[in-house]
């Protein structure tokens, strides 16, 4: 199959050329990806021996959704990018972006400020031992 054929396809929604484009242009980075299309969520499944980086994958999302997201044949609303460890089954990471006027952006729980993590008992029982002496 040619690139221009590839192309028309993933602009009318072909999950399967999608894919393959984004695998064409991964494998120098020795990134595989997967992609699963459920109504109008598209999640895309990053894979490599080490952890793929999280801002490059979101980035290359970004860019690709957002040239494609403005053809007929592709109703995605929703993108779901995950970082996998190759031949482990749980995502190190995850982002959500959600379509904003042609453009996929992070979700608003992605941009929200993060609480911080619970202390773990055993560092707020050391702090007590160490205010009572």
């Amino acid at each position: 199959m040619t690139q221009a054929s590839l192309l028309s396809q993933a602009k009318q929604g072909d999950a399967q050329a999608i894919e393959s484009l984004m695998n064409q242009a991964l494998r120098p980075a020795g990134i595989q990806v997967r992609l699963l299309v459920f109504q109008s969520c598209l999640t895309v499944m990053a894979i490599a021996k080490t952890v793929p980086d999280r801002k490059f994958m979101v980035n290359f999302v970004q860019r690709g959704m957002g040239s494609l997201s403005s053809a007929n044949g592709l109703d995605i609303q929703q993108v779901l990018v995950q970082g996998f460890l190759q031949g482990n089954r749980t995502p190190q990471w995850q982002v959500t972006l959600v379509e904003n006027g042609g453009k996929f952006v992070l979700s608003p729980e992605e941009t929200a400020p993060q609480p911080a993590p619970p202390r773990s008992e055993e560092r707020r029982v050391g702090k007590e031992c160490r205010s009572r002496w």
